[in-house]
C-alpha cells in the first residue's frame, strides 16, 4: 500500500560489499520519499554497514525532508528484531537525530566495537570547521599519523563542495540541497583502523571532468575504458590531479588526499561516483564499474 511503503535494506548496507545494493535502495527511498506518503526504513536485514553508504542513506533522506516538508518524517521499522550491534552502530552514528525520524529506537548500551564520530552536515565551510573536526578526529582515535598531510587533505575535501560539485545542473533532475555536505566517521581500536566518510550531492566526477582538451593521458584511459565509462573519468581525476575551476590553488584536493594515503602502506581511499568507483593505495588506482548509479 503506498500509505504504508516499507523499504528494505540489504543485508550488506556497505559500499565496499554490495554497491549496488545501496544504491537501489537509495534510489527505492529517492522515489518513494518524493510522492506524499509515510517511509518505513526497515533495517532487520542488516548484518554489515558502513559509514559512507549509511551517510549516503542520511542525506537521501534528508534532501527529501527538506523538499517535502519537515513534517513528513520517515519511520524505522521493527527496530527490536534489528542486528544489536547495527542498531548501536546507528544509535551511535547519529543517524536517527540527523534524520529526525518519529520513532527512534530506545537506547542499547554496550553492544558496538568502534567509536563513531556523529553524522553532521552542514552547507558552509568556516574556517574553524577544520579546526572542531581535528580534535573530534583526536578525541575519537588519539594521534593521527603524518597530522599535517592529513588535515591538508581533509580541508581540500571540504573545500571541493564549494568549488566544484554544485557548478552545473544535475542532469539527473532530482532536487539538490546546493552547497550542502555530510561526514561521518568510526574508529576500531582492535586494529586501529580509522575510516572517514565524506559526501555531497553534487553532479559528480565523471561531469565535472572537461570532455575536451583532456590530452594524452586521459585519451588514453578513455580509450582503455571506453570514454563515457564513469570509472575511467574518476581514474583521470585521481591520476592527473584534473581541475575544472580555473582558481589558483583549487583542484588539488585529490592530490592532497594522495599524498596522506601513501605515507602509510596500510592507507586507502575509495572514491565513488555515478557507477565508478576507484580505489586508490600504494600508489595504484584500481577501477571499478557498476550497473547502478550513485545520485
Amino acid at each position: 500500500s503506498p500509505w504504508n511503503a516499507r523499504v528494505i535494506a540489504p543485508e550488506n548496507l556497505h559500499f565496499g560489499l554490495d554497491h549496488d545494493g545501496v544504491a537501489k535502495f537509495a534510489e527505492r527511498i529517492r522515489v518513494l520519499m518524493a510522492g506524499d506518503y509515510p517511509v518505513y526504513l526497515d533495517f532487520t536485514q542488516i548484518k554489515e554497514a558502513g559509514p559512507a553508504a549509511a551517510l549516503h542513506i542520511a542525506a537521501e533522506i534528508d534532501r527529501w525532508r527538506e523538499f517535502r516538508q519537515t513534517w513528513r518524517k520517515p519511520r524505522v521499522y521493527d527496530f527490536n528484531e534489528w542486528h544489536p550491534a547495527i542498531r548501536r552502530y546507528f544509535l551511535d552514528l547519529g543517524l536517527f537525530e540527523l534524520l529526525n525520524v518519529s520513532n527512534p529506537p530506545n537506547d542499547l548500551p554496550g553492544m558496538s566495537k568502534q567509536r563513531v564520530l556523529k553524522m553532521r552536515q552542514n552547507h558552509i565551510i568556516e574556517p574553524n570547521d577544520v579546526t572542531a573536526l581535528r580534535d573530534q578526529l583526536h578525541d575519537l582515535c588519539g594521534s593521527v599519523p603524518n597530522r599535517l598531510s592529513f588535515f591538508d587533505a581533509l580541508s581540500e575535501a571540504m573545500s571541493n563542495v564549494m568549488h566544484h560539485a554544485y557548478q552545473d545542473e544535475d542532469p539527473s533532475g532530482w532536487p539538490r540541497l546546493e552547497g550542502r555536505w555530510w561526514m561521518t566517521a568510526d574508529f576500531d581500536p582492535h586494529d586501529a583502523t580509522l575510516r572517514i566518510a565524506f559526501l555531497d550531492q553534487g553532479v559528480g566526477i565523471p561531469m565535472r571532468l572537461p570532455r575536451s582538451g583532456l590530452g594524452e593521458w586521459a585519451t588514453g584511459i578513455m580509450a582503455d575504458w571506453g570514454r563515457n565509462d564513469d570509472a575511467a573519468r574518476i581514474q583521470a581525476a585521481l591520476q592527473y590531479g584534473r581541475t575544472s575551476t580555473g582558481q589558483p590553488g583549487r583542484g588539488k584536493g585529490f592530490h592532497d588526499m594522495q599524498m596522506f594515503v601513501d605515507g602509510h602502506s596500510e592507507n586507502w581511499m575509495r572514491v565513488l561516483s555515478g557507477r565508478g568507483e576507484c580505489i586508490y593505495r600504494s600508489g595504484k588506482v584500481e577501477p571499478r564499474s557498476y550497473e547502478e548509479a550513485i545520485v
